[in-house]
């Protein structure tokens, strides 16, 4: 290693300073003012070691231009920076030592020296660990960048289980330090888990902590989920374990839709596995919209909703606070109540809570998977015998007439209700009062006198 003309004028107290010419055979240097403050020197076809030990900067170029007096090296063709953190590679570049700062131009790669993570946009300024910046930055801009991050060969993750690999696309990105990457424009995160979308995608390789912010959006292997805002959170760096939505979220799985101002959700091996929906108060003359879980067979609405569902299949909701339950029928009803309100043509129960349980329906086909529909089985509504009492609105054939039928409007403090292919088996009050419905002929219109006793 030679020290030539081309280092720049410093002090000898401040030897890290100082660039070395380390390919002196190689390279040609055409240098000014040798020896002076004022030096300056155009190298062709060299590199330099700038700096010593742990702190050295690597620098080369087809050509390079030196400059004493602005500690300034301005590079040209086949560009390449390299320290401790990343290698930088770029048509062009310029290192400005006193900034701490290389900028890159053109087909700019960066490589993490740790984990191979690769960055690759049009331009970028990266700046590095100084007294003024306590952890290192880079920035791209000018137009579409990608950065593919890898874990950490020393990253622990779960047995059997693949390290790995994240891909953020974004207009702009944003590297802080060697594990939190920020996308801004139009961002998408694809993982082997999810592609996220968002304007802002943010993600920790650290702590596996996952933001996107305004129009977010969630694909999953089973389960798609948009909000204004998505947070997420892997486990050991590797499929996501938990997510939280806030502002007008909406989960659509296999067997479910949910809709609900804030949403969380816990997954097992990317499957939904438990969801609780809530929402805040509501504020006078701002009223926020209930949580609602909605599926093929049963509609429930509250001011939160625990809904559990091991390995993606439906087995109870609960729900808190105003709750309201509505089975829906697969089968057309009578010809007397096709022309009956809704509230008389669901079986539905209100109450403050709700609790809704589920099993296979053995008569449906199964998919794929081998998984089967999910039907209806109990339903149990809970109120107060006087305040607020649970109700509901029940149809039950009648065991005597296969063509009769009854509507049972019901109040009490707790309702239960079993069902049997989808029909009402059996229904057990506590507490309880109400009338029943018999319609006798073909209802001609609500109010009419007709229809019914």
């Amino acid at each position: 290693v030679a020290t030539i003309v081309v280092a720049f004028a410093a002090p000898a107290s401040v030897r890290a300073q100082q660039c070395d010419l380390i390919n002196p055979d190689g390279a040609t240097v055409a240098a000014n003012d040798v020896g002076l403050a004022t030096q300056t020197a155009i190298i062709t076809n060299g590199s330099l070691r700038c700096g010593t030990g742990s702190n050295a900067k690597y620098l080369s170029a087809t050509q390079m231009g030196t400059s004493a007096v602005t500690d300034v090296v301005t590079l040209y063709g086949s560009v390449m920076y390299r320290d401790a953190e990343k290698v930088v590679t770029a048509d062009n570049g310029q290192w400005m030592k006193r900034q701490a700062l290389f900028q890159a131009r053109g087909n700019v790669v960066v490589t993490d020296a740790k984990t191979g993570s690769r960055l690759s946009a049009p331009s970028l300024d990266y700046y590095q660990v100084s007294a003024a910046n306590k952890v290192s930055r880079v920035v791209t801009f000018g137009g579409r960048a990608r950065v593919v991050m890898r874990q950490a060969k020393s990253a622990p993750i779960a047995p059997g289980a693949r390290r790995d690999t994240s891909v953020v696309d974004a207009d702009i990105i944003e590297i802080i330090g060697e594990r939190l990457f920020k996308g801004t424009g139009s961002a998408v995160i694809t993982r082997t888990d999810l592609r996220g979308s968002a304007n802002m995608v943010e993600y920790n390789q650290d702590t596996g902590f996952m933001l996107l912010a305004q129009n977010a959006r969630i694909d999953g292997d089973q389960y798609n989920l948009t909000a204004d805002t998505v947070t997420a959170i892997a486990t050991e760096g590797q499929q996501l374990s938990e997510v939280r939505a806030s502002r007008d979220a909406k989960l659509v799985t296999d067997e479910v839709r949910v809709e609900s101002p804030f949403l969380r959700i816990y997954l097992d091996s990317g499957s939904v596995n438990r969801l609780v929906a809530t929402r805040p108060a509501s504020r006078p003359g701002q009223p926020v919209s209930l949580p609602r879980v909605l599926s093929t067979s049963f509609n429930v609405s509250a001011d939160s909703i625990d809904a559990l569902a091991p390995n993606q299949k439906l087995e109870q909701v609960n729900a808190i606070g105003h709750a309201f339950g509505e089975r829906l029928d697969t089968v057309p009803p009578p010809d007397v109540a096709k022309e009956l309100p809704n509230v008389l043509t669901n079986d539905w129960l209100r109450g403050d809570t709700l609790r809704a349980s589920f099993i296979e329906d053995p008569a449906s086909r199964p998919d794929s998977a081998g998984r089967r529909e999910r039907m209806l089985d109990r339903i149990v509504a809970i109120g107060s015998a006087e305040a607020e009492p649970a109700s509901s609105a029940l149809r039950m054939k009648q065991p005597k007439d296969a063509d009769g039928w009854r509507i049972y409007y019901t109040l009490a403090s707790r309702i239960t209700v079993a069902f049997s292919k989808g029909a009402v088996l059996k229904v057990d009050l506590e507490n309880g009062r109400g009338v029943f419905l018999t319609p006798t002929a073909p209802a001609v219109g609500v109010g009419s006198r007709a229809g019914g006793s």
